[in-house]
């Protein structure tokens, strides 16, 4: 098994809208991301196997933050992301949530 072509480029553009104060940040953002090149290649036993995503993708999200406190603060952030192309059938979910500590 040898991989060949393996390389990406991927460009991001996107738009985020903000509402902040002193304790609290909360966002939206959408984003849309197109790969350039053409995936990758991987040769088991003399076959090319090809592996390739859809180029066009798009995301939207929500996060916000809270601080408590003088040095604590909580965040959380979702998203979801789908191919333009099959709207619905690729897609991947996320999220992150955590806790910040100053020092």
């Amino acid at each position: 098994m040898s991989s060949g072509l393996g390389d990406s480029l991927k460009t991001r553009w996107g738009l985020s809208i903000d509402r902040q104060n002193a304790k609290s940040h909360l966002y939206a953002v959408g984003n849309i991301s197109y790969e350039w090149l053409d995936g990758t290649v991987t040769d088991v036993s003399g076959t090319p196997i090809a592996r390739s995503n859809h180029r066009l993708w798009g995301e939207l999200g929500v996060g916000g933050s809270v601080l408590a406190g003088d040095r604590v603060t909580f965040y959380a952030e979702a998203s979801a992301n789908t191919a333009l192309h099959d709207f619905g059938n690729s897609y991947s979910l996320k999220g992150t949530v955590g806790l910040r500590l100053a020092f």
